[in-house]
């Protein structure tokens, strides 16, 4: 397997510019709150050089934590991506827009933004209302932003959850909401039991779908921002830092990696199907993420 054999990959970064969050939700992948930490000296810079690698880059996506809750350093990322002719989008709980007027106005200081994804779910509802997402989510239209609220529900959608997608329907285009359900992952951990579903052993889990690494805050890079991005520790598809290391080195070591190569090309039913094989399969996946996380969380030989 080379990694000649992944076109598409790395037309697509994403990079948590601060695990900082005003909001402290209890369903949160990456554990932010107010007191997380920020994004470390010098990442905007090492995250250009790194961006430089990528040749088929054609968008970044600035996430968190909150990325409008470090205002400066967003700025900063967009006019990079913008000096790259890297489209950039940012994903956000709308915090900020109070009332259309607030939400036109912070919008207006990110003027290289490209698009904009407002994130909402019945745990953001206790910080931030649906008049936000609306007052977001109008402002967003109006300046041209590819805006989109995303919808984060349990795979049985609850009462609360049908109520809050009817209230952003009502201002919202419905080709312009996405749904995602909630994982069990980071903060939401507690909740691993409610939200576990049972998947048929035939089930098939396919590729891994990720579309370009991942920098986190504090430089650490993994090849997707899905549910390992929950894990602190080091783990088998952590490639390294490029705030301590030449970026060359960290994309060569993970586009080598016979792990990462095995998910995208072979894909998680031929590595489920040798794990049982040799008897090393200790529980059942239910889908492609779930199934890395789980690989990922415990420490094993490939």
């Amino acid at each position: 397997m080379a990694s000649d054999q992944l076109p598409d990959y790395g037309r697509h970064l994403a990079v948590s510019i601060t695990n900082a969050c005003p909001l402290q939700c209890g369903h949160c992948i990456s554990n932010s709150s107010p007191k997380s930490r920020q994004g470390f000296q010098g990442l905007a810079e090492n995250f250009a050089g790194f961006l430089d690698l990528w040749p088929k880059a054609r968008h970044v996506t600035l996430t968190g934590g909150e990325p409008f809750y470090d205002l400066a350093g967003m700025k900063l990322f967009l006019e990079l991506c913008v000096q790259r002719e890297v489209r950039a989008g940012a994903i956000t709980s709308g915090y900020w827009a109070k009332t259309p007027k607030a939400a036109a106005e912070m919008l207006n200081k990110v003027p290289r933004l490209h698009s904009l994804t407002i994130s909402s779910d019945v745990f953001h509802q206790q910080y931030v209302s649906v008049d936000f997402i609306a007052n977001a989510y109008r402002a967003g239209r109006e300046r041209g932003l590819l805006t989109h609220v995303r919808l984060t529900r349990h795979a049985e959608t609850k009462d609360d959850e049908r109520e809050l997608r009817a209230k952003i329907l009502d201002f919202c285009d419905p080709e312009d909401l996405e749904d995602a359900l909630l994982a069990p992952y980071g903060r939401a951990e507690e909740f691993r039991e409610e939200l576990a579903r049972s998947t048929p052993r035939e089930a098939k889990l396919g590729l891994c779908p990720s579309s370009g690494p991942h920098i986190f805050e504090s430089g650490r890079v993994t090849p997707c921002c899905n549910s390992i991005v929950s894990l602190e520790q080091e783990h088998a598809l952590d490639f390294g830092n490029i705030l301590g290391e030449p970026s060359s080195a960290v994309k060569a070591r993970l586009l080598s990696d016979e792990f990462f190569l095995t998910i995208k090309i072979l894909g998680f039913d031929f590595l489920r199907d040798y794990l049982d094989e040799i008897g090393e399969l200790d529980f059942a996946p239910v889908s492609a993420c779930e199934f890395c996380f789980q690989l990922c969380k415990e420490p094993r030989q490939f």
